[in-house]
């Protein structure tokens, strides 16, 4: 007697094949063109004034997840916003035995989903990668979370959407 896998696996997947070389023989439908869109973590390297996150985010080792994850809405501190840390902070997050550290403080910069400033601006809250929760405010068309104002917002990426920061967020606790 055949398992069931063996007796419905194989037509599928024949079937499943005929039709996807056939769609890619015939080409994309109506001309349509195909527009690249760089990952979240092509459009921090490419952004300027974002260096100073790009390195923390290689030093935690999450550089594969802003590449492949997704969707994520990424509140990205600039370097000015790293440069108001008390002296020595962000140089002690970077030192190997305080990944752990970085990573927390990183993931409290990333939503799951991808939200546009619009969809931000209608909610008081928001909770974070890491499990904090955020305050979302508007005054005179400028978007706050906690103290912190986005001054770049929407930039679109393959797997999120990016919005730039002018001060980091730092733990509620």
């Amino acid at each position: 007697m055949k398992s069931l896998l063996a007796k419905f696996a194989l037509p599928t997947l024949s079937t499943l094949l005929f039709f996807s070389t056939t769609a890619l023989a015939a080409g994309p439908a109506n001309n349509a063109k195909f527009e690249y869109v760089p990952t979240a973590k092509e459009r921090l390297i490419t952004q300027q004034g974002l260096n100073t996150l790009v390195q923390a985010i290689h030093a935690a080792g999450m550089v594969d997840e802003l590449r492949t994850g997704g969707p994520y809405t990424l509140l990205a501190p600039n370097n000015d916003a790293f440069k108001k840390l008390p002296a020595g902070t962000l140089d002690n997050l970077l030192k190997p035995e305080n990944k752990a550290q970085l990573i927390d403080l990183l993931s409290r910069h990333v939503i799951e989903g991808e939200y546009k400033k619009a969809d931000i601006s209608q909610v008081d809250s928001a909770v974070m990668l890491n499990g904090d929760e955020v305050k979302v405010t508007t005054q005179a068309q400028t978007l706050n979370i906690n103290d912190a104002k986005v001054i770049n917002a929407d930039i679109m990426a393959s797997n999120g959407i990016v919005h730039v920061i002018d001060t980091v967020l730092v733990s509620n606790n």
